[in-house]
């Protein structure tokens, strides 16, 4: 018996040999406390071409094969004992190996993190949207799905003119649900002409990350739009670290950029920062995200993460809804005044200034709500911005 040909598929491996007419895949490997598991498949490849499948079931690459060995001898013979022993051997192998070393020293072709979708999106790395329900977080992650697949731009928002092929998962609509709300968006902006395509979804990431890899590459999607992180992440147990971990491992085998959708836990409408719901690994993990609020037809997106690039500014948009459409423009977040509280402390200094010039420090912090010695510090560092005349406080810049 010959030595097996490994070939390294989307989902896991496939063996063959050049002196037997089988072939075996290994797909759906997962490592827990109990071993190293997959789904194998063992074929027999007739005269004619035509593999006929001889079983297919759960493997442990960890326990003994000598009863599959039996069962597929009693199929049709062969040196099913030194075969799956190979099979396991250097899928083990493979697992342990990695991904091989490479040498950090830049390139030509190599340059810091860009944008897909300016400021939102970068090439390559997730990013995460959050707020709490009835936010117009999914609604909006779907506008931006829109833009990316017509290669057009939005209000606030920068988009290559090369459409990007985009794939929304979703595990809490339906299909139906989603095309009503893409008809609505184009009848508001008839340039949205490129669309997502969809996959409705049942099962966490990790459980499903081979076929969505490889519908990825059948596809050729670019960009992956998650609702929602909740679902996707399996649904319970979210504040153990081990939920988050399995979901971004799951998610970086993708290598691809993803706009991901989360909920916060139980808001609370006086907190000046709402967190994404779960174990704080989820926050940590990825690196970006933005904090979505909403008040009517105006929601808030709020940057709280950014370790690709610096803070940017706040953005505030207007969705106008009626029966038929949704049209989305820029709004200013100054003039409404809950959203307007969680902007950056300078800003509300500036607001409060630009409505009543003149203000001591003490009346700023208690029309803005802020505590005096926070007010005091960031006037007496935004020289630049803020002067005082006996100490009555006025915008400059």
């Amino acid at each position: 018996m010959s030595q097996a040909v490994v070939t390294r598929s989307l989902g896991g491996f496939s063996f063959s040999w050049a002196d037997l007419p089988f072939t075996v895949d290994l797909s759906r490997i997962k490592e827990s406390s109990r071993g190293t598991s997959g789904e194998l498949v063992v074929r027999y490849v007739t005269g004619s071409g035509d593999p006929k499948t001889l079983t297919h079931q759960t493997l442990n690459l960890l326990t003994s094969k000598t009863k599959l060995a039996k069962e597929l001898h009693a199929r049709h013979e062969a040196p099913w004992a030194s075969m799956l022993e190979q099979v396991c051997v250097l899928t083990l192998r493979a697992l342990r190996q990695g991904e091989p070393i490479e040498s950090l020293l830049p390139t030509e072709e190599d340059h810091p993190a860009w944008f897909i979708l300016n400021p939102l999106l970068y090439d390559k790395n997730p990013t995460v949207i959050y707020g709490p329900g009835d936010s117009m977080k999914s609604y909006f992650s779907l506008y931006l799905g829109l833009l990316l697949a017509s290669g057009v731009c939005g209000p606030q928002l920068s988009v290559a003119p090369t459409p990007w092929k985009v794939l929304f998962l979703d595990w809490e609509m339906s299909v139906k649900d989603v095309r009503g709300r893409v008809k609505m968006l184009q009848a508001g902006d008839p340039r949205l002409s490129g669309v997502p395509d969809y996959r409705r979804c049942y099962h966490p990431l990790a459980d499903e990350v081979s076929e969505i890899k490889k519908a990825m590459a059948e596809g050729g999607y670019e960009i992956l739009i998650l609702d929602s992180l909740a679902m996707a992440a399996g649904g319970t147990d979210l504040e153990k670290a081990d939920s988050a971990i399995h979901f971004n491992a799951a998610l970086r085998s993708l290598n691809c950029t993803s706009l991901i959708i989360g909920h916060t836990p139980k808001p609370n409408e006086e907190q000046k920062e709402r967190h994404l719901y779960g174990s704080v690994f989820f926050s940590n993990l990825t690196r970006n995200s933005w904090e979505c609020r909403r008040e009517g037809q105006t929601i808030g997106l709020y940057h709280r993460k950014h370790n690709l690039g610096p803070e940017h500014d706040p953005l505030g948009f207007s969705l106008t809804l009626d029966q038929e459409s949704c049209r989305i423009t820029a709004a200013s977040l100054a003039d409404d005044a809950v959203l307007s509280q969680s902007l950056p402390l300078q800003e509300q200094i500036a607001i409060a200034l630009q409505e009543n010039p003149g203000q001591t420090t003490k009346e700023i912090a208690l029309a803005i709500g802020a505590k005096y010695e926070s007010v005091k510090s960031k006037l007496n560092y935004c020289k630049t911005r803020f002067c005082s005349l006996n100490g009555k406080w006025e915008v400059v810049a």
